[in-house]
């Protein structure tokens, strides 16, 4: 950005360490300059999945980097969309915050959450357990999930609840809402805008293919279940 090598100042270093963000993914500040994966915060501040996150998210980067690159949509304004808000990894930033702060009282906390999470995910099938496991949280994986481990456990929830605090609880019902309205924006309205979009300008059409995107991913509906047939 126009600044020498030799005028630049390091404000902080890292090593070994994973960083995260709690408004990832990060949209660009910069025209003509894009973070992706772990830079651009898409990793899971529950596992810190990062490659995998990545490698999910590559069909989708491979599509509009190379749409934004043929249109030239460059700017920050346009690469913004291409790091949307995510609910599903929103909700899972929410959810971390038990972690991050378990109860004090509670040695044994953060193993009793986490092994009751996946115990439940493995309870209802691998249709639901797969997807929990690579952190892809969807209604139809995260719902029986939460409903297994709460019937088996309900001790935890108190616990549960007051280690995230208010504020984040009431962000983890928003994020939980919005997945649940991205879903129906994915499964019930896209394909009805789908038409339509293929008619408008290069741009609108850019704009909109990315909230379409925004929406599936935000779900957790791109998730496919493979067979080892």
């Amino acid at each position: 950005q126009n600044v020498a090598a030799e005028d630049l100042q390091v404000q902080r270093a890292l090593a070994a360490s994973f960083v995260a963000f709690r408004d990832s993914p990060l949209a660009s500040r910069f025209d003509r300059v894009l973070q992706v994966g772990d830079a651009a915060g898409v990793q899971s501040p529950l596992s810190f999945g990062g490659f995998g996150a990545l490698c999910r998210h590559l069909p989708r980067l491979r599509r509009s980097i190379s749409e934004a690159l043929k249109l030239e949509l460059l700017s920050k304004e346009d690469l913004a969309l291409l790091n949307p808000y995510l609910p599903n990894l929103s909700l899972q930033w929410a959810m971390y915050r038990s972690i991050a702060k378990p109860p004090e009282n509670e040695p044994e906390f953060v193993n009793r959450m986490m092994g009751g999470i996946l115990s439940a995910s493995h309870r209802c099938g691998e249709k639901v357990m797969m997807p929990i496991l690579q952190d892809v949280f969807s209604l139809s994986a995260l719902a029986p999930t939460l409903a297994s481990w709460i019937s088996r456990d309900p001790g935890v929830v108190p616990l549960f609840v007051g280690s995230m605090g208010v504020d984040n609880v009431l962000a983890a019902i928003r994020h939980l809402a919005a997945l649940a309205g991205y879903s129906l924006l994915s499964s019930w309205v896209e394909p009805l805008l789908g038409p339509w979009v293929d008619g408008l300008p290069p741009a609108e059409g850019f704009a909109w293919r990315r909230r379409f995107e925004a929406w599936r991913y935000g779900s957790g509906l791109d998730y496919e279940m493979h067979s080892d047939d």
